[in-house]
């Protein structure tokens, strides 16, 4: 039994050791595939990162883009509506928009391209030309002319292009000299077939740096022809001496510029909606990415969870082999120790025969030697005489007495000995019969061990069944799941589009809306106008038709010809003629000069006014001076004080204060990038609690150091820092505490232990809050 259970038990090592081997196998796929998992989670955070600075980007450029297309929109609608333009120019370029003339080419500043820097100078040089309207040809500006004339729409300038009189001049020899720019006709840009009408404007003008230099070159007497000298900033010379000088317009008022600005929107508009472009397709690049990474990290998990079924199967299996050793050990043990015991029992009874043995013998051979002794004595029992011989009779009586005695005491140890081996040869029996039981029991243990084991066998092929069958529905799974992800896709794709033909339901709603208004105002001048009348409607006119009582109310005739051209605008002049004569008034010309003098006060009045908002307009870019040089110097200074205290507070890394609109620092944000020790750099969200309340503090720190405070109020603030963040902090909170009196709640014992006075909420036995203040300097004293 003990060779058979110590085969089994080398077997039963083996597969161990096999057991060990397949577990530290799966242990090192688990932890690849553990390594496989962070790796991805780092890279999709990374992706994550980028995807975030990724729709930043996209939401300013959003932002701009919408800004463009509001402000190209802006400036589309004055250029449409030409607004700014003296009413004449303005009613001849509606009329030339309607249709009404023909012939109209535009006005100046839109045929002049001129350089951003040039376009205040050139503004002023051309003065009242500014409104100016080029026309094709003599009759058409005869035409407009008269249209002027009768609809009583103002006075303009026209410039015939056949009729100018204008021709190339060579630059005049002053513009070599020292602060002259140049000849503004060779400054400013016109198409070949407005070149007459920019020598006409503008061949006789120069533009220079600054004023002095434009009365130094007054002051010169070698000028052989007159010329107009205009400054960058717009003072105006004349060519016959005249001066005109004084503040501008605001920055971009200018026809021009808004003429330039409208033309340089299209390409920033183009180069915004192409960084959008490349911003959405660098995001959706970003979501497909995350989408893989959580694709690969789910198919690693599922892997990883194979892996973890699989282990704890072998961990089972390797428990129960490890248990049936340890069974079959202290079986081997137990019957290792029987079998000691019987050995022991074996020798003992061995020794104990081998002595009562040899007893035996010695017994014998002293029974011979008795033998002989009587034999002797019988022999010369004739020497002695009857009484020696009665004597050494009894003598020998009594010794043979004392022999048989003996031997009869041996002979009773012989029997009790050969007792006891009969009952030790018994026990031994027993022995052997409670051995063969034990070990049948053994074997009968072993039987259903082997059975166990078939069972478990048996219940890991149904494991790897079900796992089988579990692998399609896992499959389906995965395609059900990217189905999904292609239906969020699609609806992702169409939901613009939704909400597009939404707001197009909606303009639409709102045009129906409209068209009802119109129509209701046009039957409601109808009748104003016509009285009642009958008139044909739909469904659509919400109309109340009259009752046809005759001749009360006529019906009105349907025209199918046309109007003539102007007949409602010639109505629309009468009916304002006749409501301006209204009734005859007796008193009006008192009531005349009592509106002129009312007028003229406000005409001062709007004069003061728009003097005091041109004076607050520059008072405004003053300070909006002031205030970006402020800024700019305390950011620079705050930023430099964070860089420091971030540094001493951990004790190494890097921070920095970055602008997000360095270019606009009256609208710019502020970001802050901080890279604790060992860590890369990052935007603040992704800080630990703690490092977030360090980095808040460093900036604190700097903005009082800057500029100093008389006191500053900290909550709590080192709640989440440890020892030795504490112990930075406190240095650099002593080291303010010179200029600002701090104030600080905390719990923390180290803060405490700086401070100079401290107070405490105490409730004593009575149940009452008390006040406690503690002067520590005094206490120390004390």
């Amino acid at each position: 039994a003990l060779a058979d259970h110590q085969a089994k038990m080398t077997a039963l090592q083996e597969q161990i050791e096999t057991l060990k081997n397949e577990l530290a196998a799966l242990r090192a796929e688990a932890d690849s595939l553990n390594l496989q998992k962070q790796d991805i989670e780092q890279k999709r955070e990374s992706s994550q990162e980028r995807q975030a600075q990724l729709q930043a980007a996209l939401d300013k450029g959003k932002q701009e883009e919408t800004r463009l297309q509001t402000r190209y929109d802006l400036l589309e609608r004055m250029r449409h509506e030409e607004s700014g333009y003296y009413a004449g120019a303005d009613t001849v370029l509606q009329a030339a928009r309607d249709g009404r003339l023909k012939g109209i080419v535009g006005a100046v500043p839109s045929l002049i391209h001129a350089p951003a820097e040039l376009e205040t100078a050139i503004e002023s040089a051309l003065g009242p030309h500014l409104h100016d309207i080029v026309v094709e040809t003599l009759a058409d500006a005869s035409a407009a002319v008269r249209f002027l004339k009768r609809t009583r729409g103002g006075r303009a300038t026209l410039l015939p292009l056949n009729r100018i009189r204008a021709t190339e001049k060579p630059s005049p020899p002053i513009t070599g000299l020292e602060g002259v720019i140049g000849s503004a006709i060779d400054l400013a840009k016109f198409e070949q077939r407005f070149a007459r009408v920019g020598y006409y404007l503008l061949g006789g003008t120069i533009i220079v740096r600054d004023f002095e230099t434009a009365l130094d070159i007054l002051a010169r007497n070698s000028l052989t022809s007159p010329l107009q000298i205009v400054t960058l900033t717009g003072e105006v010379i004349g060519p016959d001496g005249a001066i005109t000088g004084g503040p501008t317009r605001g920055r971009g008022g200018g026809v021009l510029a808004r003429e330039r600005e409208w033309r340089e929107l299209p390409q920033q508009l183009t180069e915004a909606q192409k960084l959008r472009s490349d911003l959405e397709k660098k995001c959706q690049a970003e979501k497909a990415n995350q989408r893989r990474w959580l694709e690969n990290l789910a198919i690693l998990e599922k892997k990883g969870n194979r892996v973890k079924a699989r282990e704890v199967t072998k961990l089972e299996e390797l428990a129960s082999q490890e248990r049936q050793a340890e069974l079959l050990d202290q079986e081997m043990g137990w019957r290792r120790t029987i079998e000691g015991q019987l050995k022991a029992e074996m020798k003992a009874l061995d020794e104990k025969r081998a002595q009562l043995t040899e007893e035996l013998e010695s017994l014998k051979r002293e029974e011979v030697k008795v033998q002989q002794q009587i034999l002797d004595l019988k022999a010369g029992l004739d020497a002695f005489s009857v009484e020696e011989l009665e004597d050494k009779l009894a003598e020998l009586k009594t010794a043979v007495a004392v022999a048989r005695q003996a031997h009869e005491n041996r002979r009773a140890v012989l029997q009790d000995l050969k007792t006891g081996s009969t009952q030790l040869d018994k026990q031994l029996s027993l022995k052997k019969n409670k051995k063969e039981s034990l070990t049948t029991e053994s074997r009968g243990l072993t039987d259903q061990i082997e059975h166990l084991r078939l069972g478990s066998r048996e219940l890991m092929h149904q494991v790897q069944a079900v796992a089988e069958l579990s692998e399609p529905v896992e499959a389906e799974l995965i395609a059900l799941e990217n189905e999904q992800v292609e239906i969020d896709k699609t609806e992702t794709r169409l939901r613009p589009l939704l909400r597009k033909y939404e707001s197009l339901q909606g303009q639409a709603v709102l045009e129906v809306a409209r068209r009802k208004d119109e129509l209701t105002s046009l039957l409601r001048q109808i009748e104003r106008d016509l009285g009642l009348v009958e008139i044909e409607t739909d469904e659509y006119a919400p109309h109340q038709p009259p009752l046809p009582l005759r001749p009360l109310v006529s019906a009105l005739p349907i025209s199918e010809n046309e109007p003539p051209p102007g007949l409602e605008e010639e109505i629309g002049r009468l009916k304002a003629q006749i409501r301006r004569i209204g009734a005859v008034n007796p008193n009006a010309p008192a009531e005349y000069e009592e509106v002129m003098k009312r007028y003229d006060f406000l005409t001062a009045q709007a004069g003061d006014l728009e003097g005091a908002a041109e004076d607050l307009r520059q008072v405004i870019g003053e300070l909006d001076e002031l205030m970006e040089r402020d800024f700019r110097e305390t950011f620079e200074a705050v930023r430099s004080g964070f860089e420091e205290y971030f540094t001493s507070l951990f004790g190494g890394g890097a921070a920095e204060l970055a602008l997000t609109q360095p270019n606009d620092l009256m609208e710019t944000g502020i970001d802050i990038v901080a890279r604790p020790p060992g860590r890369r750099e990052q935007s603040l969200a992704m800080l630990s609690g703690g490092e977030r309340a360090l980095t808040a503090v460093a900036l604190i720190f700097a903005i009082l150091k800057t500029s100093p405070t008389p006191f500053c109020f900290l909550d709590e603030v080192d709640a989440t820092l440890d020892e030795n963040n504490v112990g930075r902090f406190r240095e650099a909170l002593q080291e303010l505490s010179e200029r600002t009196q701090f104030i600080v709640i905390t719990h923390n014992r180290g803060t405490v232990e700086v401070a100079n006075t401290i107070y405490g909420i105490a409730m004593g036995e009575d149940s009452i809050s008390r006040v406690i203040s503690l002067k520590l300097s005094e206490a120390v004293r004390e």
